[in-house]
Protein backbone atom coordinates (compact mmCIF):
# COMPACT_ATOMS: atom_id res chain seq x y z
CA UNK A 1 0.00 0.00 0.00
CA UNK A 2 1.26 3.44 -1.14
CA UNK A 3 1.16 5.78 1.74
CA UNK A 4 0.97 9.17 0.08
CA UNK A 5 0.54 12.70 2.07
CA UNK A 6 -1.48 15.92 0.78
CA UNK A 7 0.92 18.96 0.07
CA UNK A 8 -1.30 21.55 2.08
CA UNK A 9 -1.34 18.43 5.26
CA UNK A 10 2.64 18.33 4.66
CA UNK A 11 3.21 21.74 4.66
CA UNK A 12 0.90 22.69 7.96
CA UNK A 13 2.10 19.57 9.76
CA UNK A 14 5.78 20.43 9.39
CA UNK A 15 5.28 23.95 9.79
CA UNK A 16 3.69 23.36 12.77
CA UNK A 17 6.31 21.10 14.41
CA UNK A 18 9.00 23.81 13.34
CA UNK A 19 7.24 26.26 15.27
CA UNK A 20 7.06 24.31 18.17
CA UNK A 21 10.90 23.55 17.97
CA UNK A 22 11.61 26.77 17.89
CA UNK A 23 9.80 27.56 20.91
CA UNK A 24 11.86 25.00 22.82
CA UNK A 25 14.86 26.85 21.96
CA UNK A 26 16.00 24.78 18.94
CA UNK A 27 16.08 25.90 15.53
CA UNK A 28 18.24 23.50 13.64
CA UNK A 29 15.61 21.89 11.75
CA UNK A 30 14.08 25.41 10.63
CA UNK A 31 17.38 26.39 9.06
CA UNK A 32 18.15 22.96 7.44
CA UNK A 33 14.94 23.24 5.56
CA UNK A 34 15.28 26.95 4.79
CA UNK A 35 18.91 26.17 3.71
CA UNK A 36 16.92 23.20 1.58
CA UNK A 37 14.33 25.47 0.07
CA UNK A 38 16.76 28.65 -1.08
CA UNK A 39 17.05 26.80 -4.54
CA UNK A 40 13.57 25.80 -4.99
CA UNK A 41 12.13 29.53 -4.34
CA UNK A 42 14.85 30.57 -7.19
CA UNK A 43 12.79 28.02 -9.52
CA UNK A 44 10.19 28.90 -12.11
CA UNK A 45 6.78 28.96 -10.71
CA UNK A 46 4.85 25.30 -11.40
CA UNK A 47 4.86 21.83 -11.55
CA UNK A 48 8.90 21.25 -11.03
CA UNK A 49 8.91 23.51 -7.90
CA UNK A 50 5.56 22.13 -6.45
CA UNK A 51 7.21 18.64 -6.49
CA UNK A 52 10.81 19.95 -5.54
CA UNK A 53 8.82 22.22 -2.44
CA UNK A 54 6.83 18.54 -1.45
CA UNK A 55 9.93 16.37 -1.64
CA UNK A 56 11.68 18.90 1.09
CA UNK A 57 8.69 19.21 3.47
CA UNK A 58 8.64 15.47 3.44
CA UNK A 59 12.08 15.23 3.72
CA UNK A 60 11.87 17.37 6.97
CA UNK A 61 8.46 15.38 7.62
CA UNK A 62 10.12 12.29 8.35
CA UNK A 63 13.45 13.88 9.65
CA UNK A 64 11.56 15.13 12.71
CA UNK A 65 10.36 11.67 12.97
CA UNK A 66 6.23 12.79 12.40
CA UNK A 67 6.27 9.77 10.11
CA UNK A 68 6.46 7.09 13.00
CA UNK A 69 3.12 7.61 14.62
CA UNK A 70 1.38 7.14 11.41
CA UNK A 71 3.27 3.80 10.34
CA UNK A 72 2.80 3.03 14.04
CA UNK A 73 -0.83 3.15 13.42
CA UNK A 74 -1.02 1.20 10.22
CA UNK A 75 1.16 -1.73 11.59
CA UNK A 76 -2.06 -2.50 13.63
CA UNK A 77 -4.10 -3.30 10.27
CA UNK A 78 -2.12 -5.06 8.18
CA UNK A 79 -5.23 -6.38 6.74
CA UNK A 80 -6.03 -2.66 5.13
CA UNK A 81 -2.81 -3.12 2.99
CA UNK A 82 -4.18 -6.53 1.69
CA UNK A 83 -7.48 -3.96 0.37
CA UNK A 84 -6.11 -0.76 -0.69
CA UNK A 85 -3.14 0.66 -2.88
CA UNK A 86 -3.02 3.85 -1.46
CA UNK A 87 -3.99 5.96 1.47
CA UNK A 88 -3.89 9.76 1.23
CA UNK A 89 -3.33 11.87 4.23
CA UNK A 90 -4.87 14.93 4.48
CA UNK A 91 -5.25 17.83 5.81
CA UNK A 92 -8.94 18.27 8.24
CA UNK A 93 -9.57 21.71 9.39
CA UNK A 94 -11.83 21.01 12.07
CA UNK A 95 -12.52 18.01 14.18
CA UNK A 96 -15.75 17.33 12.81
CA UNK A 97 -13.60 16.88 9.67
CA UNK A 98 -11.46 14.06 10.88
CA UNK A 99 -12.69 10.77 9.26
CA UNK A 100 -11.99 8.09 6.36
CA UNK A 101 -13.18 7.32 3.02
CA UNK A 102 -12.80 5.31 -0.15
CA UNK A 103 -12.78 6.85 -2.80
CA UNK A 104 -13.82 6.16 -6.52
CA UNK A 105 -10.47 5.26 -8.43
CA UNK A 106 -9.78 3.91 -11.81
CA UNK A 107 -6.93 2.17 -11.29
CA UNK A 108 -6.51 0.28 -7.84
CA UNK A 109 -8.46 1.68 -4.38
CA UNK A 110 -7.46 4.72 -2.56
CA UNK A 111 -8.31 5.93 0.59
CA UNK A 112 -8.69 9.38 2.22
CA UNK A 113 -8.07 10.21 5.53
CA UNK A 114 -8.56 13.81 6.71
CA UNK A 115 -6.72 14.66 9.92
CA UNK A 116 -5.49 17.68 12.09
CA UNK A 117 -2.24 18.95 11.63
CA UNK A 118 -1.70 18.55 16.04
CA UNK A 119 -2.22 15.29 15.88
CA UNK A 120 1.20 14.39 14.97
CA UNK A 121 3.00 17.43 16.70
CA UNK A 122 0.48 18.06 19.65
CA UNK A 123 -0.87 15.96 22.69
CA UNK A 124 -3.92 14.48 21.16
CA UNK A 125 -2.45 11.75 19.25
CA UNK A 126 -3.18 10.19 15.72
CA UNK A 127 -3.25 6.21 16.61
CA UNK A 128 -6.26 6.54 18.91
CA UNK A 129 -7.97 8.43 15.37
CA UNK A 130 -6.56 5.93 12.91
CA UNK A 131 -8.10 3.16 14.92
CA UNK A 132 -11.26 3.94 14.69
CA UNK A 133 -10.99 5.64 10.99
CA UNK A 134 -9.04 2.22 9.90
CA UNK A 135 -11.71 -0.07 11.60
CA UNK A 136 -14.42 2.41 9.50
CA UNK A 137 -12.99 1.89 6.29
CA UNK A 138 -12.81 -2.31 6.86
CA UNK A 139 -16.00 -1.92 7.80
CA UNK A 140 -17.02 -0.30 4.44
CA UNK A 141 -14.80 -2.81 2.61
CA UNK A 142 -16.20 -5.99 4.22
CA UNK A 143 -19.15 -7.42 2.20
CA UNK A 144 -20.67 -8.50 4.99
CA UNK A 145 -21.67 -4.72 6.25
CA UNK A 146 -22.87 -4.26 3.17
CA UNK A 147 -22.37 -0.52 2.75
CA UNK A 148 -24.86 0.98 0.08
CA UNK A 149 -23.47 4.59 -1.03
CA UNK A 150 -25.93 7.29 -0.92
CA UNK A 151 -26.60 10.53 -1.38
CA UNK A 152 -29.10 11.57 1.59
CA UNK A 153 -29.80 9.58 4.68
CA UNK A 154 -33.07 11.57 5.86
CA UNK A 155 -36.07 11.77 3.71
CA UNK A 156 -36.06 15.70 4.26
CA UNK A 157 -32.71 17.73 4.07
CA UNK A 158 -33.93 19.60 7.32
CA UNK A 159 -33.60 16.08 9.10
CA UNK A 160 -30.25 15.31 7.18
CA UNK A 161 -27.69 16.59 10.42
CA UNK A 162 -29.73 15.12 12.87
CA UNK A 163 -30.23 11.88 10.98
CA UNK A 164 -26.31 11.63 9.86
CA UNK A 165 -25.37 12.56 13.79
CA UNK A 166 -27.49 9.34 14.88
CA UNK A 167 -26.18 7.16 12.11
CA UNK A 168 -22.56 8.04 13.21
CA UNK A 169 -23.50 7.42 16.59
CA UNK A 170 -24.53 3.80 16.41
CA UNK A 171 -21.81 3.51 14.23
CA UNK A 172 -19.30 4.81 16.46
CA UNK A 173 -20.32 2.78 19.47
CA UNK A 174 -19.40 -0.27 17.34
CA UNK A 175 -16.44 0.26 16.32
CA UNK A 176 -15.15 2.09 19.56
CA UNK A 177 -16.82 -0.94 21.77
CA UNK A 178 -14.83 -3.39 19.69
CA UNK A 179 -11.44 -1.53 19.51
CA UNK A 180 -11.79 -1.07 24.00
CA UNK A 181 -12.89 -5.02 23.79
CA UNK A 182 -9.49 -5.45 21.94
CA UNK A 183 -7.80 -3.46 24.58
CA UNK A 184 -7.09 -0.96 22.15
CA UNK A 185 -9.91 1.81 22.43
CA UNK A 186 -9.19 5.28 23.90
CA UNK A 187 -9.56 6.37 27.39
CA UNK A 188 -12.74 8.49 27.74
CA UNK A 189 -14.21 6.72 24.40
CA UNK A 190 -17.04 4.93 26.63
CA UNK A 191 -18.13 8.08 28.47
CA UNK A 192 -17.84 10.14 25.55
CA UNK A 193 -20.13 7.93 23.03
CA UNK A 194 -22.34 7.40 26.02
CA UNK A 195 -22.61 11.67 26.32
CA UNK A 196 -23.48 11.40 22.39
CA UNK A 197 -26.27 8.96 23.11
CA UNK A 198 -28.04 10.97 25.82
CA UNK A 199 -27.94 14.42 23.49
CA UNK A 200 -29.61 12.51 20.91
CA UNK A 201 -32.03 10.76 22.65
CA UNK A 202 -32.78 12.39 25.70
CA UNK A 203 -36.37 11.73 25.63
CA UNK A 204 -36.20 8.35 26.25
CA UNK A 205 -35.79 6.80 29.44
CA UNK A 206 -32.30 6.33 31.33
CA UNK A 207 -32.73 2.09 31.34
CA UNK A 208 -33.50 2.55 27.52
CA UNK A 209 -30.68 5.06 26.68
CA UNK A 210 -28.53 2.30 28.77
CA UNK A 211 -29.34 -0.47 26.95
CA UNK A 212 -29.03 1.19 23.49
CA UNK A 213 -25.69 1.80 24.52
CA UNK A 214 -24.37 -1.77 26.02
CA UNK A 215 -26.44 -2.71 22.80
CA UNK A 216 -23.96 -1.60 20.40
CA UNK A 217 -20.98 -1.03 22.48
CA UNK A 218 -20.59 -4.58 23.17
CA UNK A 219 -23.05 -6.51 20.89
CA UNK A 220 -22.12 -7.66 17.20
CA UNK A 221 -21.49 -5.56 14.69
CA UNK A 222 -24.71 -4.15 12.73
CA UNK A 223 -24.76 -4.04 9.01
CA UNK A 224 -25.28 -0.36 7.28
CA UNK A 225 -28.82 -1.04 6.72
CA UNK A 226 -29.68 -1.82 10.67
CA UNK A 227 -27.36 1.64 11.27
CA UNK A 228 -29.52 2.97 8.56
CA UNK A 229 -33.10 2.42 10.27
CA UNK A 230 -31.58 3.46 13.64
CA UNK A 231 -31.41 6.62 12.58
CA UNK A 232 -34.42 7.18 10.49
CA UNK A 233 -37.19 5.15 12.39
CA UNK A 234 -38.06 6.04 15.65
CA UNK A 235 -39.37 2.36 15.79
CA UNK A 236 -35.89 0.64 14.89
CA UNK A 237 -34.57 2.61 18.37
CA UNK A 238 -37.36 1.49 20.36
CA UNK A 239 -37.68 -2.04 19.74
CA UNK A 240 -33.41 -2.06 19.90
CA UNK A 241 -34.05 0.01 23.83
CA UNK A 242 -36.28 -3.02 24.80
CA UNK A 243 -39.39 -0.13 25.09
CA UNK A 244 -42.74 -1.00 23.78
CA UNK A 245 -43.48 0.31 20.16
CA UNK A 246 -46.36 2.29 21.83
CA UNK A 247 -44.03 4.47 23.96
CA UNK A 248 -44.46 8.31 23.69
CA UNK A 249 -41.10 9.88 23.78
CA UNK A 250 -41.57 13.73 24.98
CA UNK A 251 -39.77 15.76 22.56
CA UNK A 252 -36.51 17.71 23.09
CA UNK A 253 -35.17 20.55 21.38
CA UNK A 254 -33.40 19.62 17.92
CA UNK A 255 -35.82 16.86 17.34
CA UNK A 256 -38.16 17.30 14.45
CA UNK A 257 -41.23 18.79 14.50
CA UNK A 258 -43.89 15.39 13.70
CA UNK A 259 -45.86 17.98 11.25
CA UNK A 260 -43.53 20.52 9.64
CA UNK A 261 -40.54 17.96 10.21
CA UNK A 262 -38.13 21.22 11.04
CA UNK A 263 -35.69 20.44 14.14
CA UNK A 264 -37.81 22.40 16.82
CA UNK A 265 -36.54 24.43 19.90
CA UNK A 266 -39.68 26.40 21.01
CA UNK A 267 -42.12 22.97 21.76
CA UNK A 268 -45.85 23.71 22.45
CA UNK A 269 -46.95 23.32 26.01
CA UNK A 270 -48.60 20.34 26.70
CA UNK A 271 -51.44 19.17 26.78
CA UNK A 272 -52.57 21.06 23.53
CA UNK A 273 -56.28 22.27 24.22
CA UNK A 274 -59.26 19.97 22.20
CA UNK A 275 -59.74 22.31 19.82
CA UNK A 276 -55.88 22.14 18.80
CA UNK A 277 -56.23 18.44 18.61
CA UNK A 278 -58.66 18.39 16.65
CA UNK A 279 -57.68 20.74 13.74
CA UNK A 280 -53.94 19.10 13.77
CA UNK A 281 -56.20 15.72 13.10
CA UNK A 282 -58.09 16.85 10.29
CA UNK A 283 -54.46 17.29 8.21
CA UNK A 284 -52.17 14.55 10.37
CA UNK A 285 -55.10 11.89 11.25
CA UNK A 286 -51.87 9.46 12.51
CA UNK A 287 -50.68 12.19 15.06
CA UNK A 288 -51.20 11.60 18.54
CA UNK A 289 -50.92 14.99 21.24
CA UNK A 290 -48.29 12.80 23.43
CA UNK A 291 -45.93 13.47 20.29
CA UNK A 292 -45.99 17.13 20.86
CA UNK A 293 -45.93 20.10 17.94
CA UNK A 294 -43.42 22.99 17.65
CA UNK A 295 -44.46 26.28 18.65
CA UNK A 296 -45.06 27.68 15.29
CA UNK A 297 -47.47 24.71 14.34
CA UNK A 298 -49.01 25.69 17.56
CA UNK A 299 -49.76 28.81 16.59
CA UNK A 300 -50.81 27.97 12.61
CA UNK A 301 -53.77 25.73 14.60
CA UNK A 302 -54.48 27.47 17.54
CA UNK A 303 -55.97 30.43 15.38
CA UNK A 304 -57.36 28.07 12.84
Amino acid sequence: MNLEYDPGFLDAVVTDALRRAEAAGDRAAAADLQSALEPVYRMPAGGARDQAFAREQLRTFRQLGLERAVLAGLAEFPELARRVDRLILCRATTRREEEADVLPAEKGRAVRLRVLPDRLTGPAGLVALLRVELTRILDLLDPEFAFVPCGRLADRPAEENLTRDRYRLFWTLSVEGRLAAAGRGEAGAAPRARTELDRLYASLPEEGRERLFLRYWTGPRPTHAEIRRLARETAAVLAAAGLPHDYSAHPTSGMPCPLCRFPAFDWAPAPASARVVRAVLQDFPEWTATAGLCGRCFELYDRS
